[in-house]
């Protein structure tokens, strides 16, 4: 009798405490079903306070990229510039260099020059160069390009002095025919750089090179001037006219030749 009545009761405490647990269990079922209704409404608001923050992650790296592109920008305009300053050194020097070759078997002192200034007017045309009197530049010293005759100096400065150029028709030199040893004058005209006061008897042909003479004393003797390009003038005519083709860019001169120091040029 007592051992029945002990399962009894450990049956009943069973009961008991399964009944606990299973209330339990729906208890934590009810508490977990109203945290989630509870926080559902705050979901989107976490999810939208998330993609505002990223919008505005994204504005400052955007905002930091536009200053870093910027100041890289600089640093290549800056390199840039220093790129195209240091090859046009390269270019000047390399034009000097040139001016040195073409003139290498002219006789005398030659002094570099840059042409820092052009007459506006063709009645007048004229270069004025960076160097003068400091440099040993005079009048009337003649002024070469590509090894041929350029130009004359006609106005000096301590540091700057100016060259009227054969093109300009104020300017007269004579010269001579280096084959056929005719002489005449050379003056620019309408057709160019034309020699004119030739005797109609001189055996002068195309290609023949003209140099000049220093029978009135404006140039020394045997500059290169330039080949003769073809004949002005009629057969009839008591004095020829040739015209000259000079290699020389008058229009593009940047570097001149100016022959300080004289020699001889034969």
């Amino acid at each position: 009798m007592a051992g029945g009545t002990l399962k009894l009761r450990l049956i009943v405490v069973l009961v008991v405490v399964v009944a606990l647990l299973a209330a339990a269990s729906s208890w934590l079922d009810v508490f977990r079903s109203g945290a989630l209704i509870a926080t559902r409404p705050a979901t989107p608001l976490m999810n939208m306070t998330t993609a505002v923050r990223r919008f505005v992650e994204s504005l400052r790296e955007i905002g930091s990229l536009r200053v870093r592109n910027a100041n890289l920008e600089a640093e290549n305009g800056t390199l840039r510039s220093e790129l195209t300053r240091l090859q046009e050194q390269q270019t000047s020097a390399s034009l000097v260099t040139q001016e040195y070759a073409a003139t290498q078997h002219t006789a005398g002192t030659l002094l570099p020059a840059r042409v820092i200034a052009r007459s506006p007017s063709k009645a007048l045309d004229s270069v004025t160069i960076d160097q003068g009197a400091a440099n040993g530049v005079a009048l009337q010293q003649p002024v070469l390009s590509r090894g041929y005759l350029a130009g004359i100096v006609d106005q000096v400065s301590q540091h700057q002095a100016r060259v009227l150029l054969l093109t300009n028709p104020s300017l007269l030199i004579p010269v001579i025919f280096q084959a056929t040893r005719a002489q005449g004058l050379l003056r620019a005209g309408l057709g160019g750089l034309v020699v004119s006061e030739i005797p109609s008897n001189a055996p002068i042909e195309s290609g023949e090179a003209v140099i000049t003479t220093d029978l009135e004393g404006v140039v020394p003797k045997g500059i290169p001037v330039g080949t003769v390009d073809r004949t002005l003038s009629a057969t009839s005519d008591v004095l020829r006219r040739e015209r000259i083709a000079s290699p020389v860019l008058f229009g593009q001169l940047e570097y001149l030749m100016v022959l300080i120091g004289e020699g001889d040029h034969d």
